[in-house]
């Protein structure tokens, strides 16, 4: 898994050091929080490795220096035409982007880019894909789930949705790795 969480990094820090803040998630659905932070800029590939062997689930700050090299938009609520209409949305403007769809109308629209791009233009070009319901544009200076994480109270990592209409089911092993690649 370290190659994979090398390119992983790659797709998400560029060459960067480690995310101004990050965090692990919880599975305990009583605590009165989902994450506990971890210390400051100390998340590194490592902890990306177990991300995506399912051990541990990291949410982390995109962007440093005023710059990203991904956003990120969450769906609170959202049936899946709309997140494949914003996939389709997004192709039209350019982007490079994939979905991961989690149950309960849940999803992250993943964009990346071939280079930083300030974030307050990221979180302007985000904001122009439609979202009827809540959520947030990454980054924001909060952390974000990362993605291909294990999600330790739904027990599931949902299903990728690239913008060519393939699928991987992230829970199967096999399909995890090829969606990582294909992304």
């Amino acid at each position: 898994m370290s190659d994979i969480a090398d390119r992983l990094w790659a797709l998400l820090y560029g060459a960067w050091g480690s995310p101004r803040r990050a965090s692990r998630m919880t599975s305990r659905r009583d605590y009165d929080r989902k994450y506990s932070d971890i210390p400051e800029y100390s998340f590194n590939c490592d902890h990306l490795a177990a991300h995506l062997a399912g051990t541990a689930t990291y949410a982390a700050t995109l962007g440093a220096a005023g710059t990203a090299w991904a956003g990120c938009k969450d769906y609170d609520s959202a049936s899946e035409a709309e997140i494949l209409a914003a996939l389709a949305q997004a192709g039209r403007q350019g982007l490079t982007a994939a979905a991961i769809v989690m149950p309960g109308n849940r999803a992250h629209l993943w964009t990346f880019y071939d280079h930083p791009y300030a974030v307050a233009d990221i979180r302007a070009q985000l904001r122009t894909i439609r979202r009827t319901g809540k959520g947030e544009d990454y980054p924001s200076g909060n952390p974000i789930r990362l993605p291909f994480g294990y999600h330790q109270i739904k027990h599931t990592r949902g299903i990728l949705i690239l913008q060519d209409g393939r699928r991987f089911d992230l829970d199967d092993p096999a399909q995890l790795i090829a969606g990582i690649d294909a992304l």
